[in-house]
């Protein structure tokens, strides 16, 4: 009660006739008092912290007389809910407690009204306050937290209470929290506050055209304190309950819908209760701890995502929980302009991060935005958020405010309101719950600076200050003291605010452009682990066999935009790239990106190393220019030969330079081959990355070591010195570096010692068939008795027998096969052959390598029988050259027909065969690494 004539009290009421129901911090028939309309006092140190106290009730009524009464009691619970104190509250001048004092020169009401001000008269402080009662903590357990109060009549000394329950008003009312003698503001609060206005030049009678400006502080949760205030004139509500929340009228959980104003005929506190702490101060803040003022939302980048027409990912990242609103500034006019293509979009209860909004492309009017449109958006973070629900409030002329008090932030807020919901009731004044003033309007997106939401004998439709009086039947409803006809009877009205409101704009334009780059085969390694000179002078650009892919990489969500694969010319272009952005990604992968899913990690294919980071990391231009130059650095490993030899045994420390023919008995140098290099070998650079285990190396003279590295490699200077002869195999390893720096993987070289064989090779080669890993041999001089064990590894190094063939040649060149139905699945396999005489001695082969066996597979070879043609369906893992062959039953080809097929389902046909005759035939389908055979009739 700011001002003395505008008289608002505490008011009380259980009885059945009174239109609120029960309100105030009533005494119940059985139980305690709703948590909601309990007045607490907050006690942080019950050692040295009082209450001081003083009312004056009298009766709530719209009609003199008006009486004072003595006969009230006021109940103290303790934070534990137990009754600790009951006071009688008198109700006569002079009595300790009662808020009547004169103050010389002051009217007598004025003058009490000005000593509640003053506060409680403790010692010699406050001299012109009122004197009070007190109650101290410390002699009734001495517990620190909420204390609460209720008030009832009784006339037998507290015991009961009056029949037909309690209707009163505290015109004049003090609560203080005292530490000595110094207040200690901002300790006393209620959800629930119940207030009647009274007309203190009038004999303090309720008067509905008497106004209240009384104000009001909510301390919210997330710590903002907001003063809710009524200007001095036009706040006409009679008796009102104010009740400040986060919700609005109820609370469902959907804000949106609950924060709409209702009908409510009947008040009942479920529609607001479990609000704020609501206080009449500032709360103290050494208890009410308040947030420290957050920052704006920050721009991500890039803010948005997506290539027109949409839909688009608007992203921005979030300091704080709270709430966020979006202006998209469509229009061409500055701000939000209702009804027009801008669009607003409400995102109630983040959390803090970073917040995506899938947009849809299409402004407030619901047509789609063009393409290469610039705009302005405009991000918002609001925290703080008040609801005020004001029930049959009849007038409310001039508005009310609401301030953001703390942290320190704006002296005016924006109020927001939306009144649509709410109907005519009745279409008379038979009945106090009767309104027929129509339907409200809203202001959900611009809002209105406080002072704002006047209302009269209508919604207000202009928002004006003050809001329109209406004539019906030659008297305007403000003056009938009818309140069927004002806008606020019998309806729970209500406004928002926030206490913090931080906003940034950014402008977006609605466009996307490609990406392009080379992957190069960087044979010097010019890259050297970076993203500059990746390509020289004769490079040329790859895809590595047909199976890389790159893809465009979002850098907020780290999903994939886009994805191609790599071209054979290592050329790749990548489409939807936000312009404006910052940290945008492109990753080279054997994997394909899936748009929308999160990025396949980098990487190559096993046989090629990368010159330059996998990922790559730029920034788009702010203009719509596509990129290029996004180039990726490659190249593949050298490879070393795996060499196997049989000698006859040598002489103890005998020397053997490694530069011989590379036949059976003449181990030959170190070789390999090198995909960007050649042949690998003389004037190459080589790793002996293992020693023999029984023999020395020596390379110009020195002994190698384990990972000695030979630059300028010479044959004629690596030898071996045989100091163990009774070990019959000495094993060293080797490797090559390329050009490029890279070393390649190693292998394996071998000596057997043993009496040479009469039978020798002549080659030794395999692929693979459907069947099975073919192996063919041809062997010279084959002796009766030779017998070939075929052995089969993982890597290359340790082998097992999987089978035998038996030699009958007697002196002739003969040729053997054998077929492994079952080789190691999903890895190269490794043979070589191990042939020994009828003599006991031994020799191997070369090493054959056959990749794993692919994924390719014949799905159907039809019709069967034939007539005219044949069409073979091949599900591929790449795209190939594919050779279809038509053989005879004793093997002659027939017709052939070659094909480049793409990966997936190929259908490829061998036509212009209706002249064969009928009988059995087989169709050959010849791919790089694989042959299938399959019989067909006519």
């Amino acid at each position: 009660m700011p001002t003395f004539a505008n008289g608002t009290g505490l008011i009380v009421s259980t009885t059945s006739g009174f239109p609120l129901g029960n309100v105030g911090s009533y005494v119940p028939a059985t139980g305690l008092t709703p948590v909601d309309q309990r007045i607490y006092f907050r006690i942080k140190n019950a050692s040295t912290e009082m209450l001081y106290f003083g009312f004056n009730w009298e009766t709530l009524a719209p009609s003199t007389p008006i009486s004072t009464f003595s006969n009230i009691y006021m109940h103290i619970y303790d934070p534990n809910n137990n009754l600790v104190a009951t006071i009688h509250l008198p109700g006569t001048v002079g009595s300790a407690g009662f808020i009547g004092s004169a103050i010389a020169g002051v009217p007598g009401a004025q003058a009490a009204w000005q000593t509640a001000v003053i506060g409680p008269h403790i010692g010699l402080t406050r001299a012109t306050g009122y004197t009070p009662l007190s109650f101290n903590p410390a002699s009734f357990g001495g517990l620190n937290g909420d204390y609460w109060v209720n008030f009832y009549q009784s006339n037998d000394g507290g015991a009961t209470h009056i029949s037909g329950g309690e209707s009163m008003l505290a015109k004049f009312f003090d609560m203080s929290v005292v530490q000595g003698t110094a207040l200690v503001t901002g300790r006393v609060h209620c959800n629930e506050w119940a207030f009647s206005v009274y007309n203190p030049n009038a004999g303090d009678i309720q008067d509905p055209l008497a106004s209240s400006n009384a104000a009001f502080y909510a301390y919210t949760t997330d710590s903002v304190v907001t003063k809710v205030y009524f200007p001095t004139n036009g706040f006409q509500p009679l008796s009102y309950i104010i009740a400040v929340n986060d919700f609005g009228v109820i609370n469902t959980g959907n804000w949106v819908n609950d924060r709409k104003s209702i009908n409510l005929p009947t008040f009942d506190t479920f529609h607001l209760r479990k609000g704020f702490d609501v206080f009449l101060n500032i709360p103290d803040t050494t208890i009410y701890h308040v947030c420290t003022l957050p920052k704006p939302p920050s721009l991500v980048n890039p803010t948005i995502s997506g290539c027109p027409p949409g839909p688009y990912n608007i992203r921005f990242n979030a300091p704080q929980p709270g709430d966020y609103y979006m202006v998209f500034d469509l229009n061409g006019v500055p701000g939000y302009q209702q009804f027009t293509t801008d669009k607003y979009v409400e995102l109630i209860n983040q959390s803090p991060g970073i917040i995506t909004y899938v947009w849809d492309g299409k402004d407030g009017l619901g047509n789609p935005v063009p393409a290469n449109t610039s705009f302005p958006i405009k991000f918002s973070f609001r925290k703080g958020r008040i609801n005020v629900p004001l029930y049959d409030d009849e007038l409310n002329v001039n508005g009310f405010s609401v301030d953001a008090v703390l942290p320190l932030n704006a002296v005016k807020t924006i109020l927001y309101w939306d009144d649509t919901k709410l109907t005519n009731m009745g279409s008379d004044c038979s009945s106090n719950n009767n309104n027929y003033t129509g339907t409200g309007y809203q202001d959900t997106a611009v809002g209105m600076k406080s002072p704002a939401h006047a209302w009269n004998g209508t919604g207000d439709p202009t928002f004006t200050i003050p809001a329109d009086s209406v004539n019906y039947a030659g008297t305007f409803n403000n003056h009938d003291n009818t309140q069927c006809n004002d806008f606020g009877n019998a309806r729970l009205i209500n406004t928002w605010a926030w206490g913090i409101d931080t906003s940034f704009t950014q402008t977006l334009t609605l466009t996307c452009i490609s990406v392009s780059g080379t992957v190069w085969d960087d044979a010097n390694n010019s890259a050297h682990g970076d993203t500059t000179n990746i390509f020289t002078s004769g490079e040329h650009g790859t895809n590595a066999g047909g199976g890389l892919y790159a893809s465009l990489v979002d850098p907020i969500s780290g999903t994939v935009l886009s994805t191609v694969q790599v071209n054979s010319d290592g050329t790749y272009t990548l489409p939807n790239c936000p312009v404006g952005a910052i940290g945008m990604k492109i990753v080279l992968s054997t994997t394909a990106g899936v748009p929308g899913y999160p990025a396949p990690a980098g990487s190559i294919p096993p046989t090629w190393v990368n010159t330059s980071p996998l990922i790559r990391t730029f920034n788009s231009l702010s203009t719509a220019t596509n990129i290029t130059g996004q180039d990726f650095g490659i190249e593949q490993v050298p490879n070393a030969d795996w060499q196997n030899y049989t000698i006859a045994v040598p002489a103890q420390n005998s020397l053997l330079s490694l530069n011989g023919a590379g036949t059976s008995a003449s181990p030959g140098p170190l070789s390999g081959a090198d995909p960007e290099d050649g042949v690998m070998g003389n004037g190459k650079t080589a790793v002996i990355t293992l020693v023999p285990a029984n023999e020395s190396l020596y390379y110009n003279g020195v002994l190698v070591t384990n990972n000695t590295v030979i630059p300028n490699y010479n044959p004629s200077k690596l030898q071996v010195m045989f100091t163990d002869v009774s070990v019959i195999e000495l094993v060293f390893s080797y490797a090559f570096i390329d050009a490029a720096g890279q070393q390649g993987t190693s292998n394996t070289y071998t000596i057997n010692m043993s009496t040479t064989l009469a039978t020798t090779f002549a080659s030794f080669t395999g692929r693979s068939t459907d069947l099975g890993n073919l192996l063919s041999w041809t062997a010279a001089n084959e002796t009766n008795g030779t017998m070939y064990t075929i052995q089969r590894s993982y890597d290359g190094y340790s082998f097992t027998s999987i089978g035998r063939v038996n030699g009958n040649g007697n002196g002739a060149t003969v040729d053997h096969t054998f077929t492994d139905i079952n080789p190691i699945p999903n890895t190269p396999n490794y043979y070589r052959l191990q042939w020994t005489d009828p003599s006991g001695a031994l020799a191997y082969s070369n090493l054959v390598t056959i990749a794993s066996r692919s994924g390719n597979a014949i799905l159907d070879v039809s019709p069967n029988p034939f007539r005219d043609q044949v069409t073979v369906r091949l599900s591929l893992e790449k795209g190939e050259k594919v050779l279809l062959r038509l053989l005879d039953s004793k093997g002659m080809l027939l017709k052939q027909a070659q094909y480049q097929s793409v990966k997936g389902v190929n259908s490829l046909p061998v036509e212009g065969l209706s002249t064969l005759p009928p009988s059995v035939y087989f169709i050959q389908i010849v791919l790089n690494e694989q042959v299938f055979v399959r019989k067909v009739f006519n």
